[in-house]
């Protein structure tokens, strides 16, 4: 039988000879598990230990299994593993780091910088101005209410920009941008795949043309999805729901 583990008999940190302890509040027959966190009021050293303490002499057939234990520095870099994981910021300006798995991460408050590294994840940005790095994998990021940086990356991601005033660079593959409330740019690029865009408003979303790309190269194709913008004999992105005579208007466009 596991104990269950609660976090309000944490005892309080003095220095790097002080300890803590978690105490069971009762033993029950079954797998049990809780979190916990703290935050060291300075910098230093400190040993970190847990165990479990049988104080009525009960058996127990195991003891303690740590899993997901992290240190986050004062400047709030958060770092994930290699494993499927869950990570959220805090109310400071945070730095996450998804790294390898299919993680899930909340920005939550404050300017964050949002790293989903390798993996399909699930990247959700806060309410203030973040920058979202979707990595390698086919990823779902949802920029939330902020005015948000998004970039792609590698793989067929899923983007819906909401409510702010999004800059968004879909990257290598061929991904959907869903278009919220805000005043957004997308990028379109050459021999990056083929987007698709949700959602454009006339006079409120531009697309923004990189690298070598200008109004003129550009051709514009009525299809069964939309509208095809294609330069060079490659369709660059696909104008969900939209007629050329919208899309085709070089006040649609502008320069990156």
């Amino acid at each position: 039988a596991f104990v269950s583990i609660t976090p309000n008999v944490l005892s309080n940190l003095a220095d790097t000879n002080s300890s803590f302890l978690l105490s069971p509040t009762g033993f029950r027959e079954e797998t049990d598990y809780d979190t916990f966190t703290y935050k060291f009021p300075t910098g230093g050293t400190y040993l970190v230990g847990m165990a479990v303490v049988d104080v009525e002499d009960e058996l127990l057939e195991s003891a303690l299994l740590v899993d997901n234990l992290r240190v986050v520095p004062k400047d709030e870099v958060i770092l994930g593993t290699n494993n499927n994981e869950t990570l959220f910021g805090t109310a400071d300006n945070d730095t996450i780091y998804g790294q390898d798995g299919n993680d899930r991460i909340f920005g939550s408050e404050g300017v964050n910088i949002l790293y989903g590294g390798a993996g399909d994840d699930l990247i959700f940005g806060g309410s203030n101005p973040d920058t979202i790095y979707g990595g390698t994998g086919n990823d779902r990021i949802f920029s939330s209410g902020g005015s948000n940086t998004v970039y792609g990356g590698i793989g067929n991601d899923f983007i819906d920009t909401g409510t702010g005033n999004d800059f968004v660079v879909a990257g290598f593959g061929n991904d959907t941008i869903r278009l919220g409330g805000g005043q957004d740019i997308v990028v379109l690029e050459a021999r990056k795949g083929t987007d698709t865009i949700i959602n454009f408003k006339a006079g409120k979303t531009s697309l923004g043309l990189s690298g070598a790309l200008t109004f003129s190269n550009l051709t514009f194709n009525q299809s069964a999805d939309g509208v095809e913008i294609s330069a060079n004999g490659e369709v660059l992105a696909v104008v969900n729901n939209a007629q050329v005579s919208t899309i085709a208007s070089p006040s649609n466009f502008l320069t990156i």
